[in-house]
């Protein structure tokens, strides 16, 4: 019927009645699957499917701070959430915050983005030597991307050194304290 009056718009796919309501300026749409991300009232996030189904949400540190930017990376890997003076990244795949950082400035975070470095010139210049005028930018971006793979793994065990196992280990329930007689 919308199609005969001459209306065009966007098809709705779900629709979804959640329990806090939202902050509308505070929306991210993962540009490579089916997921939206969103902050609450009560300032957390919440990442849903387009069909409604909750796929995992993002805590905040402190009850005191709030929400202030949500940001998809291009690849859709990972959310990174900005907070008054803090910040977090987390994973698509499995909702667990991989990193956090405070910021100690007098200031709070307005905003929040991700960006390419390319800052090791010489795989660089290779790369940019090597492929032909027709790339476009995005496709140029992936193919740099693989330049600098034999650096990343060489520094590969330092990074473990640094990761957090416990973190990323299961919490197990106490076992119930008693025995039978």
């Amino acid at each position: 019927m919308e199609e005969e009056k001459g209306e065009t718009g966007l098809k709705m796919l779900a629709e979804k009645t959640l329990q806090a309501p939202i902050n509308p300026e505070l929306l991210a749409y993962c540009p490579t699957m089916d997921l939206l991300a969103l902050a609450t009232a009560n300032e957390h996030i919440d990442v849903f499917r387009t069909n409604g189904q909750k796929v995992f949400g993002v805590k905040r540190n402190e009850s005191t701070t709030r929400i202030t930017d949500i940001k998809w990376k291009s690849d859709g890997q990972s959310l990174a959430v900005a907070f008054d003076r803090s910040m977090c990244i987390a994973s698509a795949y499995t909702g667990k915050v991989m990193y956090e950082k405070d910021h100690s400035t007098p200031s709070p975070i307005c905003c929040l983005g991700w960006a390419c470095n390319f800052t090791d010139t010489a795989p660089m210049q290779s790369t940019i030597s090597s492929i032909d005028n027709s790339l476009t930018l995005d496709e140029f971006i992936g193919s740099a991307k693989g330049a600098g793979d034999t650096q990343r793994v060489t520094s590969l065990p330092v990074e473990l050194g640094f990761m957090d196992i416990a973190s990323t280990l299961p919490k197990l329930s106490a076992l119930p304290i008693g025995g039978s007689q």
